[in-house]
């Protein structure tokens, strides 16, 4: 491998790290997962639960609009009975 290639790996490696930081991140600040909100965490009225819903759905909606903004489109996923296929 050349050294553009490596620096590209290097560049890409740091990338996903912080990618997955910043998930781990969520995770462990999230009172758990989308179907505890959902289902428990919410309808308990929490105090935590609402503003853990809504900052997911905010981060889904960054993460669509960014990626709309760059021009990366979206699959388009075609779900009928027990079995979605992309």
């Amino acid at each position: 491998m050349n050294d553009i290639g490596r620096g590209l790996r290097a560049a890409l490696d740091r990338l996903y790290f912080a990618g997955g930081l910043l998930m781990g991140l969520g995770a462990a600040w999230a009172p758990g997962g989308n179907d505890v909100l959902i289902l428990q965490s919410v309808p308990a009225l929490s105090p935590h639960g609402l503003p853990a819903l809504l900052a997911m759905f905010a981060a889904i909606a960054a993460v669509l609009g960014m990626a709309k903004l760059f021009g990366k489109a979206l699959p388009r996923v075609d779900c009928s009975g027990d079995l979605c296929r992309l």
